[in-house]
């Protein structure tokens, strides 16, 4: 299994930080990707209209993880992907899908102050393209005039699941296209941008539209989404305990039942329970070091019962611990 862990700043820098895991150099803003943990390779380019832009066309010789940890910019990605293979996992924050086999193609919009995980099995084939966008390109795109409100919209259709789609028909012809687009030449970058923001512009007239029928249920200021980023940061600080709603509330100095509400509109989930998700997260990705019995992976996430372990573990797995191991789904 290959793991790739990064933090997004610019995708030079990426492709960088990967190669240089995997001993090797960038060619021509290309990384080509010779054997393992892939075959094919990854295009960095920079469009005319200054987007940074990846993309990607290989196929997996390894299981791979991909963990790209958020950082404080307020930033965003959007991924348009086609993995087909043998089973693909993908998680931002607590809003997860998996697939086991078959094609998952999915075009979403991540912002750097979310983690990001993926998982792809051996022999899947991966086709796709990313680009970092600005919170002012964002908001041209949306037809927001006001710039604090552009992260407010963001966790509002987050927290609806809003921010993902299928991919469609005419989406995928287009990635077809740039993935085969012509040979190098002086029209390649002016084809690639065409291409590209074409598939942009699909996404984000949908994205308008799921966003004029959906009623803004909170007004947030910009200042409130700040002191609730603390929160969140300080509620997974420690897996073993978590701190109380009334500790939570006195450190950013607002009443409880106002964070709790700020934080459902903000995180799609009670503090509590999204403490809850993260934690069993974190108790799967303890499960795949086969050194850890499941109850020193519950005794080091504060359950000195491991009944009371498994009962949570399989509320939001829906299985065992135990069951999971054997079974081979933790990869």
């Amino acid at each position: 299994m290959f793991e790739f862990k990064f933090s997004v700043k610019h995708f030079s820098a990426v492709l960088n930080e990967l190669a240089d895991q995997l001993h090797t150099n960038m060619k021509d803003d290309t990384f080509v990707l010779s054997g393992y943990p892939a075959r094919g390779y990854i295009q960095h380019i920079i469009l005319p209209n200054k987007l940074d832009t990846l993309i990607l066309n290989f196929d997996l010789t390894d299981d791979f993880w991909i963990n790209r940890q958020k950082t404080d910019q307020e930033y965003y990605v959007f991924i348009c992907e086609e993995i087909t293979g043998n089973g693909t996992f993908a998680k931002v924050d607590d809003v997860r899908s998996e697939k086991k086999s078959g094609v998952a193609s999915n075009v979403y919009l991540v912002s750097f102050l979310s983690d990001l995980r993926q998982y792809a099995a051996a022999g899947s084939r991966v086709n796709g393209i990313r680009v970092i966008l600005s919170p002012e390109w964002i908001a041209s795109y949306l037809r927001i005039n006001q710039m604090d409100e552009v992260l407010q919209r963001y966790l509002l259709l987050k927290a609806k699941s809003i921010h993902v789609r299928e991919m469609d028909y005419e989406t995928h012809t287009l990635l077809h296209e740039i993935l085969h687009a012509p040979e190098n030449g002086p029209l390649k970058k002016t084809f690639l941008e065409n291409r590209i923001m074409m598939i942009l512009e699909i996404f984000f007239s949908w994205l308008y539209q799921q966003m004029s029928v959906l009623r803004l249920e909170a007004s947030i200021s910009k200042d409130d989404i700040e002191k609730i980023m603390d929160v969140e940061k300080s509620l997974l600080k420690n897996f073993s305990e978590a701190p109380t709603i009334t500790e939570l509330s006195r450190m950013i100095g607002v009443s409880p039942s106002k964070l709790k509400k700020q934080f459902r509109d903000m995180y799609g989930f009670p503090p509590y329970e999204y403490f809850q998700q993260h934690r069993m997260q974190k108790a799967r990705e303890m499960l795949m070091d086969n050194n850890l019995t499941v109850k020193e992976v519950g005794k080091t996430l504060g359950y000195s019962n491991l009944s009371n372990f498994t009962l949570a573990f399989r509320k939001v797995f829906n299985i065992n611990p135990g069951e999971l191991r054997k079974k081979g789904m933790v990869h």
